[in-house]
């Protein structure tokens, strides 16, 4: 082949139809599933009501496609393919299936999960959405979806706007949201500042609504929900980093006795360590595995082997002492403690 001829792919692909997943005013999502390589995808149908059907519409659905297949993060949704049909003023959008539920009807105290770590990767999400020069503009409980895992996913850009070199705004899309607006949408500019209030109010709704203790950015929240711009955060970095000097001083006397607790117990039950230094496990691997046991004991009211709390941070081979007490009770408490610190690029900071 020549470099830059253009090769037409034909070879159709069929999927089995499973059941539809949600529709708007622009479309109607469908979930399908590949049986030869037995994964599910959400298809997305761009089908618009009376009022959404003009070529501009259409060219904004393709804008999405465009968007979407630019981000790779493992808290937005991923976009596969998609295959358009312009005579007709449609076309379909292949996306990854999340299997969980909307943010609004997450509940992270029966699922061994954390307000501050979806917190922290909505945060992380929103910042390689900035990174990339895009705007996301539709912050609302249904596009933030919480998987079996416990992770956030991010979905649908169909009002997201690219931002090239000399663009510092685009134009205001006015959502439903309770509260007051930013001042700035009321002169028909939207930044990032603008996806960053409305992020705030979003979790600022999750907080009043679910009561959630556990939530530790309550002061980062109420600046990211200045009305005033100039009041606000500016960028998702600075975000990111208020909520790391927040992490850095706000540990209240009981977070710091349960971590001196568990900190003391792996200490006093460990009688000999073998090889010449302590080898500590990676965070990632460390949260995992302790993430692990507190599923296999949650119905137990003691931990029956310390070192099953030990190899959770050490993978030096050693000797330990049995009598060692850890309440599966005090386990669970220290593991939603760190989920805390959020995640990026396989690393917890």
């Amino acid at each position: 082949m020549i470099k830059g001829e253009r090769v037409t792919f034909g070879a159709s692909k069929t999927l089995s139809y499973v059941r539809q997943l949600g529709a708007g005013g622009t479309g109607t999502t469908f979930l399908f599933h590949d049986d030869l390589a037995d994964v599910s995808f959400a298809i997305k149908k761009y089908d618009p009501k009376a009022g959404n059907d003009s070529p501009e519409c259409f060219r904004r659905f393709i804008e999405e496609i465009k968007l979407s297949l630019r981000i790779n993060h493992p808290n937005i949704v991923r976009t596969y393919d998609y295959f358009l049909y312009p005579n007709q003023l449609t076309g379909y959008l292949m996306m990854e299936y999340i299997d969980g539920v909307q943010i609004s009807d997450y509940d992270p105290s029966s699922s061994g999960g954390s307000w501050d770590a979806i917190f922290g990767e909505a945060i992380s999400a929103f910042e390689a959405i900035e990174a990339a020069g895009m705007l996301h503009r539709d912050i609302r409980p249904s596009n933030f979806l919480i998987d079996n895992s416990n992770k956030l996913k991010v979905i649908d850009f169909g009002f997201g706007k690219q931002l090239s070199a000399s663009t510092v705004a685009g134009t205001s899309v006015l959502l439903n949201w309770p509260g007051s607006a930013p001042l700035e949408v009321y002169q028909g500019i939207y930044t990032h500042a603008t996806d960053i209030y409305y992020l705030g109010m979003l979790f600022m709704s999750l907080a009043n609504l679910q009561g959630s203790r556990m939530f530790s950015y309550k002061s980062v929240l109420q600046k990211m929900t200045e009305r005033n711009p100039a009041d606000r955060y500016r960028s998702f970095s600075e975000v990111k980093k208020a909520m790391l000097e927040n992490n850095a001083i706000s540990f209240t006397d009981d977070q710091q006795k349960l971590y001196l607790m568990i900190a003391e117990v792996i200490e006093q039950s460990l009688s000999e360590i073998h090889g010449e230094s302590l080898k500590m496990r990676s965070p990632q691997d460390a949260l995992g595995r302790l993430k692990s046991l507190v599923d296999k004991t949650c119905l137990e009211e003691q931990l029956q082997d310390i070192s099953l709390l030990i190899n959770c941070f050490i993978s030096n081979g050693y000797l330990y002492h049995k009598e060692a007490v850890c309440y599966v009770s005090d386990l669970r408490d220290f593991y939603l403690f760190l989920l805390r610190f959020p995640m990026r690029e396989g690393k917890r900071y």
